[in-house]
């Protein structure tokens, strides 16, 4: 049995686990929450599951089937804390899996229930999210029940799409917009890190008996600060901090890393492009995801029929007051919409950062064919009319076909995405969801219903 512990900073071991160990229902009865614990990318027979341990404490992993082969990897992540990705091989789909964590004397301190990916499954569904501060006005006890508002809906997999951690807190944020013009203003990195450690050992997700994988890509806040672009003095760390807490796996036949965070993967028949919207973003140079991204890009799409664009920023500009593709770099816009025109390539977008949701239609006349965006924000964040640029995001534009206000998170049906669109918002407890059913101008498909505004639950 191996230890991780006080050991080098980059460790890699293969366990081949005891046949002894098997899942029971007794699984539920180990989990304690005591550590914080999130099941990230995962397909059919591997998952990463990824785990931060405290200054001091050693830990011993076991997963609850003989055919489990499990390799480790230790990151320092700073103030003498360090995450442990968890590579799980071997897995099958529909067959139940344990991850025990035991203290460095042999006793079991905490467990998860985990599954791999079941790329058959009969009517998957994805939740869509972004946004979740912690810490000034952001209360412990809303995003606790968002997240467990998110758990009861059963979701097949998470799409995080920016600001999982802020590594500003709120005062700073609002400090920045209104003196944007000290553009050199940010955090220093040693408090950036220190705000990923709170998110973990606060925020529910990481503590959840039953885990559901989650893929994630940065907006600005967990790059590093409000608005962080290529001038972010800390850029490689960020890259390095970032993916010790949520890795993505080495480009194989299944999937492709792009420039900076970007890559692109398969699930439930659909191929999903994460871009990387930070990085390359200089508003002054026109520029956004950078011409490397949009060549990238151009290799994913061109045999594609459909694909899923997700972001934290919009690619397609929903409002003036937005950061988007469209409205700071023309010249990029222009080159991604001939992607799709050129291979007739479908798209369904979706989106976060804007601390609240909307179905946004996107005309025929752009990509050549009628698609949507889904903007999914905030899960729990604060309300835009508190925070730059003070306005709800709710408008008469008849492009938005809903407006979702509050806490909130989206869940997606897939198997039917580029059919017809099928979303339902949940909100925060109290209030009824809100459901959107659109077509694409099928023939086949006539529902086109939405409860567009804010109502409460009977």
């Amino acid at each position: 049995m191996k230890r991780i512990g006080f050991y080098p900073t980059i460790l890699t071991l293969i366990l081949v686990l005891s046949s002894s160990l098997t899942f029971a229902a007794g699984a539920s009865s180990r989990f304690t929450g005591h550590v914080p614990v999130l099941q990230g990318y995962t397909n059919e027979s591997t998952s990463f599951i990824t785990a931060l341990r405290s200054p001091g404490e050693e830990f011993i992993y076991e997963i609850s089937n003989k055919d489990a082969v499990l390799k480790i990897k230790t990151n320092s992540v700073g103030h003498g804390h360090e995450v442990d990705t968890l590579e799980v091989g071997g897995l099958k789909s529909g067959t139940d899996y344990e991850l025990i964590i035991k203290n460095k004397n042999g006793n079991v301190i905490d467990s998860r229930e985990f599954k791999s990916l079941n790329q058959v499954q009969a009517d998957p569904k994805i939740a869509v999210c972004s946004c979740s501060r912690v810490g000034l006005l952001s209360p412990d006890d809303k995003q606790r029940s968002m997240w467990d508002r998110l758990m009861d809906q059963k979701p097949n997999a998470i799409f995080f799409l920016g600001d999982l951690v802020y590594g500003d807190n709120a005062a700073q944020a609002v400090l920045k917009w209104a003196v944007k013009k000290f553009h050199f203003y940010h955090p220093s990195f040693n408090y950036i890190e220190k705000r990923y450690i709170e998110s973990w050992k606060k925020e529910r997700i990481y503590r959840q008996a039953k885990m559901i994988p989650m893929y994630t890509v940065w907006d600005d806040h967990d790059y590093g600060y409000d608005a962080a672009d290529f001038s972010n003095p800390f850029k490689k760390k960020m890259l390095d901090l970032f993916r010790a807490y949520y890795p993505v796996p080495p480009a194989d036949e299944v999937i492709s890393r792009g420039p900076g965070v970007s890559y692109s993967f398969s699930i439930y028949g659909k191929k999903v492009l994460m871009l990387d919207n930070r990085s390359f973003y200089n508003v002054g140079g026109k520029v956004l995801l950078g011409m490397d991204q949009i060549n990238w890009i151009e290799e994913q799409v061109k045999n594609q029929k459909e694909v899923v664009i997700a972001s934290g920023m919009s690619i397609i500009n929903i409002t003036p007051d937005q950061e988007s593709l469209q409205r700071d770099a023309p010249s990029e816009w222009q080159a991604f919409r001939n992607i799709f025109r050129n291979h007739g390539t479908k798209a369904v977008f979706l989106t976060g950062d804007v601390h609240y949701s909307e179905i946004r239609e996107v005309p025929e006349h752009v990509f050549g064919y009628k698609t949507y965006v889904v903007v999914s924000s905030h899960m729990h964040s604060t309300s835009p009319r508190i925070t730059p640029p003070f306005k709800s995001g709710k408008s008469d534009d008849p492009g938005q076909l809903a407006f979702v206000g509050g806490r909130n998170f989206a869940v997606l049906a897939m198997k039917s995405l580029f059919e017809k669109l099928d979303a339902v918002f949940y909100r925060h407890k109290g209030l009824a969801p809100i459901k959107f059913i659109g077509d694409y101008g099928n023939t086949n498909v006539t529902v086109n219903e939405c409860n567009r505004f804010y109502r409460t639950a009977k």
